[in-house]
């Protein structure tokens, strides 16, 4: 119970008590998915698959060309390096991070709006998608929902 308070879903990120009871409710009514979802979310990270990478799977999303694909990475401060695109789900909200050295790599940008418009438009509510690069202060945001992630999962 102290990790569900601590993590992403009920964590002091959460400004306000109304936040915090409606993420309780939608949790509580959720399936499986959705509910995993809010406890741990995933982060993709957006990368150009080349000839050698065949282990690395692709995603089934028809959106994606053959060269790029989306693989998970731990929830972990490490994976917000300058040279990635990156999306996390946290089912209420899909953050995109573009790092400083990522932001010429449009073909990857482009398929993380892309997919997260695409995970957006079968859930309600529908989720904010916010998108920023290392200059932003919303960086603060996500480095704070993956800190609170990866407290969730030890």
């Amino acid at each position: 119970m102290y990790l569900l308070r601590r993590g992403p879903l009920l964590a002091p990120i959460l400004q306000h008590e109304d936040d915090i009871d409606y993420m309780r409710c939608l949790f509580l009514n959720a399936d499986f998915e959705d509910s995993l979802r809010l406890i741990d979310p995933p982060l993709l990270e957006a990368m150009e698959k080349s000839t050698e990478d065949q282990d690395v799977p692709s995603t089934t999303d028809s959106l994606v060309a053959h060269p790029i694909c989306l693989q998970r990475l731990p929830l972990e401060d490490l994976a917000l390096q300058s040279t990635k695109v990156l999306l996390l789900d946290h089912h209420t909200d899909i953050f995109i991070w573009i790092g400083l050295s990522a932001r010429h790599r449009t073909s990857l940008i482009k398929l993380c709006k892309r997919y997260a418009k695409k995970l957006a438009s079968t859930r309600f509510p529908s989720p904010t998608i916010m998108s920023f690069s290392v200059r932003y202060s919303c960086l603060l945001l996500l480095s704070l929902s993956l800190s609170l992630s990866l407290s969730l999962s030890l």
